[in-house]
């Protein structure tokens, strides 16, 4: 049985790098403009607002990663690629 062998090399980490400098350039964008930056937390950012705010998130991305391991290991591929699919377009 003949198995292919996996070679990475650093052609590999460009999506990660354009990603990188695009999100630094609309960093410096928007910190340069004058624009007011309201706060998207649920929480106030006073007393134990971030401790739960922190936990809101903690708990919504363990419940996400739970819902792809149950879909993977249920076999729902094509649910999951719809889903993936989706979240990446809106974003």
């Amino acid at each position: 049985m003949v198995t292919e062998e996996f070679r990475t090399t650093p052609i590999y980490t460009l999506p990660i790098l354009v990603s990188l400098l695009v999100s630094i350039l609309c960093t410096a964008l928007i910190l340069q403009s004058r624009v007011n930056l309201d706060s998207v937390t649920i929480l106030p950012e006073t007393g134990y607002g971030p401790l739960f705010n922190a936990a809101i998130f903690v708990l919504a991305a363990g419940f996400g990663a739970t819902m792809i391991y149950l879909l993977l290991r249920r076999g729902v591929h094509r649910l999951l690629h719809l889903l993936m699919g989706t979240a990446f377009s809106v974003l």
